[in-house]
């Protein structure tokens, strides 16, 4: 086809990259890996562990409050092995 857009080779995968599920280099052949500073990585850990109180905490809020609104207690036991992780 004469519209037919023409990738460049850096964006083809190469059989060890196919494992990975994406290219190793983005189309203009740059690394997709990031080397991150200590402080830079403890950082995201933080944030992401901010998201994930704050998922949980919705998921207490709407899901497990239903459930016990409509008389499913075992919520509650989930709820408990789920403390019991976060505490180890």
């Amino acid at each position: 086809m004469e519209n037919e857009t023409k990738l460049p080779d850096t964006a083809l995968q190469q059989p060890d990259e196919a494992a990975a599920g994406y290219p190793a280099t983005t189309g203009h052949g740059t690394p997709r890996t990031r080397h991150r500073s200590p402080e830079e990585y403890q950082d995201l850990i933080n944030r992401l562990n901010r998201v994930e109180g704050q998922v949980r905490g919705q998921h207490i809020r709407t899901c497990v409050v239903d459930d016990l609104e409509a008389g499913r207690y075992e919520a509650v036991d989930e709820l408990v092995r789920v403390i019991q992780r976060l505490m180890k």
